[in-house]
């Protein structure tokens, strides 16, 4: 995804988008990253939020998880942080299921799940920008629900239990943030020949014991990211370094190779 702002860059940036679908063929199958057909769509201002929802058998929307998606300063780390907390949730889940629930009264849809992305703007309106039919999040973004709460999305989709979310969100976890870290190989970097024990260990001191609910490294010859951590915030602002961070600095490529 690129953001035009002068149409005489199309171009240019149809050439910067071919080249990141080649750099990542390796990685996904072709009918995820085809590269035959782009889309140009109006740019919607605004706060980005993540859904995962199901429809009961009876066609009640559930809500499974609900994300704010901020939008980091390098674009090729676009899906560095997702995280939810009282007050967010609070503020749109009401919103979120009327959405849905128009939605189901229109397909009729019955045990059927969507991973669904809005934003909201600045008059406060809900806007649906993807959604995604018969799955949730992807590289375990859905499961920010089971490390921070005990639930999984998957499990209650297939057992068609509804969440009681006051329950959920009890004295405990009302003043935490809880958030889904995406670890990219860091843009430009050459993974071989790297020691992959002592990336992860940077990240892992980068990220500090406190905050750490579980950490998932993942092969980084076969994925554009190396690790996924779910952590546990007291403060919000905490997060925010996130926005920031450069996964190039936990690599170090003069070092031998070691898995």
């Amino acid at each position: 995804m690129r953001i035009l702002e002068d149409p005489r860059d199309i171009h240019a940036i149809k050439d910067e988008i071919r080249k990141e679908l080649d750099a990542n063929s390796r990685f996904f199958a072709g009918s995820i990253f085809s590269g035959e057909r782009m889309i140009i769509e109006e740019f919607i201002e605004g706060e980005e939020y993540a859904v995962d929802m199901f429809y009961s058998e009876t066609g009640k929307p559930v809500i499974a998880s609900l994300t704010c998606h901020p939008m980091p300063r390098r674009g090729e780390y676009h899906h560095v942080l997702y995280y939810t907390n009282h007050r967010l949730f609070r503020e749109i889940v009401q919103r979120v299921e009327s959405f849905f629930t128009r939605l189901g009264a229109i397909l009729n849809l019955r045990s059927f799940p969507i991973h669904a992305e809005f934003r909201i703007t600045e008059a406060g309106d809900l806007l649906p920008i993807e959604l995604n039919p018969l799955r949730y999040g992807g590289f375990g973004l859905t499961d920010l629900s089971y490390w921070s709460f005990g639930q999984c999305p998957y499990y209650s989709f297939f057992q068609d239990r509804a969440y009681d979310w006051d329950r959920i969100w009890d004295a405990r976890r009302r003043d935490r943030h809880y958030a889904w870290i995406l670890a990219y190989k860091g843009a430009g970097i050459d993974t071989d020949g790297i020691r992959i024990k002592d990336v992860h260990a940077r990240l892992r001191r980068f990220i500090g014991d406190e905050p750490l609910i579980h950490y998932q490294g993942l092969d980084y010859r076969t994925n554009p990211v190396f690790a996924i951590a779910y952590l546990a915030e007291e403060k919000e602002q905490r997060l925010e370094k996130w926005l920031d961070v450069e996964f190039r600095d936990f690599f170090a490529s003069n070092l031998p190779n070691s898995i």
